[in-house]
C-alpha cells in the first residue's frame, strides 16, 4: 500500500509545530519511535518534519530539521512495548535517565518507556472516555514535558 507512504494518510494536531518549536528552542533533542516499517522516515519529510520552522518551507534546505531523530521498529528488531525498542532507539543519541517519552498509548508508549527506564507522559487526546485538555492544560503540559527533560527526569507515574 503507497498511500501509507505518504502524508496523504496523516495529519499533524495543530498543538504538534508549535510545541516542536518550544522544545527546539529549550535545546532539547526530538525523536520519533514508531511501531511502523521504513515508509515512516518518507512519511515524516512528507509531513514537514524534517526541515519545517517557522516561516521557512520544509524543502528549503537552510531549514533546521524539527526531529533528530526517527525510529522504527522494523529498522530496530523490536517494537513498543518492548523496553529494547526504546533502549535501541536511543543508543548513541540519549541517555534513557534524562530522556521523557512523550505517547499516546498507555501500555505501548507510557509503561513500555517507564519499563525501559526513561520517564513518561502520557498524551490522551480526542477520546470520547478521556478527558481532553484545553489549550491552557495542554501548554502547562507542554511545560511539564521541558521542564522535566531539562531536569533529567525519572520515571513519571501515571
Amino acid at each position: 500500500m503507497t498511500a501509507f507512504a505518504t502524508a496523504e494518510c496523516y495529519a499533524l494536531y495543530d498543538d504538534v509545530l508549535p510545541a516542536l518549536h518550544v522544545l527546539r528552542a529549550a535545546h532539547l533533542r526530538v525523536g520519533v519511535l514508531s511501531n511502523n516499517d521504513v515508509r515512516v522516515h518518507t512519511v515524516v519529510h512528507a509531513l514537514g518534519l524534517r526541515g519545517c520552522r517557522a516561516g521557512i518551507s520544509a524543502t528549503d534546505i537552510r531549514a533546521p530539521p524539527m526531529l533528530d531523530f526517527v525510529c522504527c521498529s522494523y529498522e530496530l528488531g523490536a517494537a513498543k512495548p518492548d523496553r529494547e525498542a526504546f533502549r535501541r532507539a536511543l543508543y548513541g543519541r540519549a541517555a534513557l535517565a534524562r530522556t521523557v517519552y512523550v505517547g499516546d498509548d498507555l501500555h505501548g508508549d507510557v509503561l513500555g518507556a517507564r519499563r525501559a527506564g526513561l520517564g513518561a507522559r502520557w498524551l490522551q487526546r480526542d477520546v470520547a472516555h478521556v478527558h481532553v485538555a484545553s489549550s491552557d492544560e495542554r501548554g502547562a503540559e507542554l511545560e511539564r514535558v521541558r521542564r522535566d527533560a531539562a531536569a533529567a527526569a525519572v520515571p513519571v507515574d501515571v
